[in-house]
């Protein structure tokens, strides 16, 4: 798995070979490999009254290092109740490989967490929960310095995030909202410290006479499990208010960010997917409420995006959010690291790069800028820094959004009963020409769902993609009335009665495919791994500069000059043809 022949990655990579058993979890062969490494440490601290490390060679020394108060996984535990050959020899080849890294680094710092990082990111078999290197400690700085304020960190199934915490000097709270089979965290304390507890970690829950967690901390650092309904979970006995349904936040994440809130008086920093950002429901519901939560504050105070690799088993990309309750911010940070890079990058080194302007130490134009709260607002709450950052975008000052303009064609729903009619579609296959599209054009036919008032497309609408490839568009042409539909990633826009006089299709054509149009398109894309527009906001957030008369006739006879140029480079294309294949005939 690791390849690297340094004493500590070499050592857990021979401990993982030996947990190799049948029916084993990749999780359960890391936690068996940090337990023995834990054992030795204990060892070697004096931690275990009257043991030596001979003795991980046999169940009573074993028995002791639990006495001591190392918590024993599952896997350890069936190894030592076994009385085989094939135990005693496990427990022969563990203790020879612990024996070497003894001899190699002695009792010195051994520092496990580069090693159970590569370990659980592991894309082939990894294990869930773990948080990049580079991203946890940039969520750490994001936080500032302790100065005696306690951290509560509810998600860290491996302790990691604990551990790094401790060493920057926090008092850690480590309450876990979640339970999982076999804590990790006493392990990590015992290779880090040499003993499986710490004066600065708090670990116990004060509960009300109902058993309700009332835990508390100046500092939340939370990185919930992403898209897991509350109600399936133990999240729901951590509500403190009792007349807010589930329904309100019934995903993970909102619902966390939500409750940690609640329970926190100084800064809160947020790993959360990057749907949080951008959907409507119940995520725009917890935006609306960050906005709101100081008042007439602004007490969002960063918005981090990044792309994939920050946390294990997922290539998805991720957001850092944080939040000061009780400060005003006057403005927020919006940073965008590539959330929509489809190459693959070192994330860790582009966290390395870029950390100061995360931190907002560093101007970096291309990838910060600032946000006022009403700006927020104004853009329907949403939180994606790329919407911001693309957004200087000059219109005018007599530009007029979208939904002003046109009336919007949207998609019918697909159907695949009996009594579903045929239409055509026009979708983006069929844009790009500058010629308008005419029904001739068109193949692909679709059953559809026709109730009265279906939308249909006639001569002069103008069909946007507004999902995968964002910003294509043509003009409609001669189609039959009640013939031709939208495809599914596409709207289709029909100019209202009352601009027809000042504006006209192929103006609104020719903006659109400008530069100025499609740095517009580009600010309001969102989406994780499929880029997209909602209709909702292309409308309310696309401005269209409105020409005066001498201006629209300029453009317009644009228009027509290209479509003869394109028709004239078509009429050039095919003559190549035929010349090139004139002679030598089959």
């Amino acid at each position: 798995m690791l390849k690297t022949e340094l004493p500590i990655p070499r050592a857990f990579r021979g401990l993982l070979s030996l947990a190799s058993l049948p029916g084993a979890r990749e999780s359960e062969a890391i936690t068996f490999a940090l337990t023995w490494l834990a054992a030795a440490r204990m060892v070697l601290t004096r931690q275990v009254p009257g043991a030596t490390l001979d003795s991980l060679m046999t169940p009573a020394g074993w028995e002791a290092v639990a006495q001591a108060g190392l918590p024993l996984p599952l896997t350890q535990r069936w190894l030592l109740s076994t009385e085989s050959t094939t135990s005693a020899s496990l427990l022969l080849e563990g203790y020879q490989i612990v024996q070497t890294l003894v001899r190699e680094l002695g009792a010195g710092a051994w520092d496990v967490l580069p090693t159970l990082t590569a370990a659980v990111m592991d894309p082939r078999d990894g294990g869930p929960g773990m948080v990049s290197a580079a991203v946890a400690e940039l969520a750490l700085e994001m936080l500032g310095a302790p100065a005696h304020r306690t951290l509560w960190i509810p998600f860290d199934q491996w302790g990691g995030l604990t551990i790094r915490a401790l060493r920057r000097g926090w008092r850690v709270k480590v309450a876990p909202m979640m339970e999982h089979d076999d804590p990790v965290l006493p392990l990590m304390l015992a290779i880090e410290l040499g003993q499986p507890q710490s004066d600065d970690v708090e670990e116990e829950i004060e509960r009300d006479r109902e058993g309700r967690p009332l835990t508390r901390a100046d500092c939340v650092l939370a990185c919930p499990p992403w898209g897991v309904p509350v109600r399936v979970t133990r999240l729901s006995q951590w509500g403190s208010d009792r007349t807010e349904t589930v329904e309100q936040f019934a995903r993970s994440e909102t619902w966390v960010v939500n409750e940690l809130l609640r329970r926190t008086t100084d800064t809160a920093v947020f790993l959360l997917s990057p749907g949080v950002l951008f959907t409507r429901g119940q995520e725009q519901l917890l935006r609306e409420r960050l906005m709101h939560l100081g008042g007439e504050h602004n007490a969002l105070h960063s918005v981090v995006t990044l792309p994939g690799g920050a946390l294990s088993q997922t290539s998805l990309g991720s957001a850092l959010v944080k939040v000061t309750p009780q400060r005003d911010n006057l403005g927020t940070l919006m940073v965008d690291l590539g959330l929509a890079k489809r190459a693959a990058v070192n994330l860790d080194e582009l966290v390395g790069t870029h950390r100061l302007v995360a931190l907002g130490c560093q101007i970096d134009p291309e990838r910060a800028c600032h946000v006022r709260r009403e700006d927020i607002l104004r853009n329907e709450v949403s939180l994606m820094p790329s919407r911001y950052l693309r957004a200087s975008v000059s219109v005018g000052d007599n530009a007029v959004p979208l939904q002003d303009l046109c009336e919007a064609l949207r998609a019918p729903t697909i159907a695949r009963e009996d009594y579903a009619e045929e239409k055509l579609e026009l979708g983006i296959p069929e844009l790009g020409p500058w010629a308008p599209v005419a029904a001739s054009g068109l193949s692909k036919v679709v059953r559809v769902r026709a109730p009265r008032g279906l939308p249909t497309l006639q001569p002069g609408d103008v069909v946007l993609s507004v999902k995968g490839t964002v910003g294509k568009s043509a003009l409609v042409g001669e189609v039959e009335p009640d013939a031709v539909v939208v495809s599914q990633s596409c709207l289709g826009l029909r100019l209202r009665t009352n601009w027809q006089d000042r504006l006209t299709p192929e103006y609104l054509l020719m903006y659109l495919r400008s530069e100025a149009g499609q740095a517009q398109l580009e600010a309001l894309q969102a989406g994780t791994t499929i880029q997209h527009v909602s209709p909702q906001t292309l409308l309310s957030s696309f401005f269209v500069p409105i020409p005066d008369a001498e201006t629209r006739l300029l453009v317009e006879a644009d228009y027509r000059h290209l479509c003869k140029l394109e028709a004239e480079i078509e009429r050039l294309r095919q003559q190549m043809t035929r010349i090139g294949q004139s002679r030598w005939p089959r």
